[in-house]
């Protein structure tokens, strides 16, 4: 599971990112684990190099989003969403229930990337707000964060709101993926 939610999907909605208007990229966990092992500003350039490279790829400039999903207490999964014009960090998790201590000590850390980062460029004085309490659909099992990951990510891009924090059906969220990856480019699966 870890592997296929960070390369299939992935690819996937960077193909979305270059239909998509909003000035999006979409980065591995593995940025998140950077930030997080090497929360000190001489590791951050590493960190800004991997921002700079996405974006380059994708040949976006003034991104304003950067969508994180992120691999946490080595059984979870959530999406970070970052809103550099709104300076907004927003934690999607389909189970809000249960604390995550990577969370929890990543945060301010990512923040402090955030307002620091000379790729993000951050006017002086701003300060990014951590916004763990947005309301979204609540997973019913300890299993299917991943695909609310997906499902989370899939709805961001079609600019869908997910206000809702009642617990939903996983097998409805399971098709629309099915669909939506069946509906992607082949080629991008078959590279995986």
């Amino acid at each position: 599971m870890v592997k296929l939610l960070q390369i299939t999907p992935i690819k996937i909605f960077r193909e979305e990112e270059r239909r998509n208007v909003e000035s999006s990229i979409v980065v591995e966990s593995l940025v998140f684990e950077r930030i997080k092992l090497y929360g000190r500003d001489e590791e951050w350039n590493k960190i800004d190099e991997i921002f700079e490279a996405r974006a380059r790829k994708q040949a976006k400039e003034n991104i304003n989003t950067i969508i994180m999903p992120v691999h946490c207490d080595e059984s979870h999964w959530v999406l970070v969403l970052i809103k550099i014009e709104d300076t907004e960090i927003k934690v999607y998790d389909s189970n809000q229930c249960e604390e995550s201590k990577d969370i929890e000590h990543a945060m301010p850390m990512l923040k402090k990337y955030c307002e620091n980062s000379k790729w993000i460029n951050l006017d002086k004085g701003k300060e990014f707000e951590i916004r763990t309490d947005i309301q979204c659909p609540q997973q019913k099992n300890s299993f299917d964060c991943g695909v609310y990951v997906c499902y989370f990510m899939y709805h961001l891009y079609r600019s869908s709101l997910l206000q809702s924090k009642i617990p939903s059906d996983s097998k409805a969220k399971r098709r629309t993926l099915k669909k939506a990856l069946l509906e992607a480019d082949l080629d991008l699966l078959r590279t995986a």
